[in-house]
């Protein structure tokens, strides 16, 4: 068995240590620093065997950790082959086994394994925002502000900016091209592109999985990579727990020789409430920036119930 690639990466919010629901308004900044930046689920391992390119390590004790993740190695001989990030072939309760090609043929135990993150570097936190650092498509850098509500009697929303640059004292994108009414919101506002969920309350603030699961929420799920975020969440739709109703995201983007449009794609919703109660939601896919004078863009082409928001050149 080769090794897989692991600039993709999988969670789930059901995983041990993320234990994510998207309608927990209070949780939101933590979990989403975990995806993009820190990871989770940290564990020790005892002892290693190595059979060829089988690696096998062994926890001593339940590690919680899942198939399909990619395990960050953070000390150790192993950490500096592929960058310490290895995707998980297979588990038991007590066992992890990774492919790593040209592997020692010993190696001792006593190293801590985590759930890679991104590698979205968190340039900025301040309350209830985060700018974080990600890759373009030709490597070079954009700048993601996230806004995340509050208010935990609102309906949990991260409201997102993406600009190439940002005032690093502010806290706020400094990037004219970039979209001016989130560049720098403080209060969530209705007719803003935002993610966001159909129901709010605070005995929503602090849901965890299951929680969410089992209530109006359902299943959620992200995967990315330094260029890209993508997830699924169950919003609140219709109160029906078994609903992924949404996918929000953001997405590269190719531009030849169009400066204002070298942005990644946002998708999100434009809800007409702000905090509490919804009565219109349209998925919007839109190039970032907007129109830098409406904040939407000037055309509109409405298709089954999607809006695909497009720029006049």
């Amino acid at each position: 068995m080769a090794m897989k690639q692991t600039q993709t990466k999988y969670y789930d919010c059901s995983d041990v240590g993320l234990d994510m629901c998207f309608g927990a308004t209070a949780k939101n900044p933590s979990n989403f620093k975990k995806i993009l930046h820190e990871g989770y689920n940290r564990n020790s391992v005892v002892s290693v065997g190595v059979s060829g390119n089988q690696v096998t390590l062994n926890y001593g004790g339940a590690h919680g950790y899942k198939a399909d993740r990619v395990l960050k190695i953070e000390d150790g001989v192993l950490s500096s082959i592929n960058g310490g990030e290895f995707h998980i072939d297979s588990v038991t309760t007590d066992t992890v086994v990774l492919t790593i090609d040209d592997a020692p043929v010993s190696i001792e135990g006593g190293f801590s394994t985590i759930i890679a993150p991104l590698g979205w570097d968190l340039v900025y936190e301040s309350g209830s925002v985060h700018i974080y650092e990600m890759l373009h498509i030709d490597d070079t850098p954009r700048f993601v502000r996230m806004f995340f509500e509050p208010n935990i009697k609102y309906r949990a929303s991260v409201t997102v900016c993406i600009g190439k640059s940002y005032d690093a004292d502010e806290g706020f994108i400094d990037d004219p091209n970039a979209l001016q009414l989130t560049k720098n919101i403080m209060a969530t506002a209705a007719n803003i592109p935002r993610w966001d969920t159909y129901v709010g309350s605070s005995s929503y603030a602090n849901y965890t999985y299951q929680q969410g699961f089992n209530g109006p929420f359902g299943h959620g799920a992200f995967t990315g990579s330094k260029y890209h975020l993508c997830f699924q969440c169950g919003d609140g739709y219709k109160n029906n727990g078994n609903i992924s109703h949404s996918v929000y995201g953001i997405f590269p983007t190719a531009c030849l020789d169009y400066e204002i449009l070298d942005y990644p794609v946002l998708v999100a919703v434009l809800t007409n409430t702000a905090g509490n109660g919804i009565d219109r939601v349209v998925v919007i896919f839109a190039p970032m920036p907007f129109h830098p004078t409406t904040g939407l863009a000037t055309l509109q082409l409405e298709i089954y119930g999607c809006v695909l928001i497009l720029l006049k050149r």
